[in-house]
């Protein structure tokens, strides 16, 4: 199950896109075709009006990455201000009931992953490379993208003031 599910997910994501896709060009081209039907009201789609649509598209996906980039970077900083458990969630070391072990030579690790540390009265695992990933991507995609947002913002805003 664990193999194949992410193998699902991807045919999934990839099938949602291509329809997505698939009906945006089928939509654009009925109506470029519906455009000389008498019994319709024509539309003029012009190249004007495509770099509006894609403008505004990008605007709200560039939006959409930065709020989840600042929200990783609002945890990252949060973890190094007011300590790992404010904002992590940190899982107990290997506890002491172990299942039937076929192998009584084999030594559990104490973490599967990062290392030990200890809290108050808890010995918990956590690893200290997360915050940093988490820092440098979600500051990454907070800037990145609210360049991005800026520049698009930008462009819709001088051809506002041409029309």
């Amino acid at each position: 199950m664990d193999t194949i599910f992410p193998i699902v997910m991807m045919l999934l994501f990839a099938t949602a896109g291509v329809l997505v896709v698939g009906g945006i060009i089928y939509l654009v081209t009925q109506l470029v075709k519906n455009k000389d039907a008498k019994n319709t009201k024509p539309l003029n789609i012009t190249v004007g009006m495509l770099f509006k649509i894609y403008l505004y598209v990008i605007s709200f996906i560039s939006l959409a990455v930065s709020i989840v980039g600042g929200t990783m970077l609002i945890k990252a900083g949060t973890s190094y201000a007011f300590g790992i458990p404010f904002s992590y969630t940190l899982y107990s070391a290997t506890d002491t009931y172990v299942e039937e072990i076929k192998d009584p030579d084999m030594i559990q690790p104490d973490c599967y992953e990062g290392e030990t540390m200890t809290f108050g009265d808890k010995v918990v695992c956590f690893d200290e490379d997360t915050r940093k990933q988490e820092l440098i991507t979600g500051a990454t995609f907070f800037v990145s993208m609210l360049m991005i947002f800026g520049l698009h913002q930008f462009a819709l805003n001088r051809l506002e003031k041409k029309s």
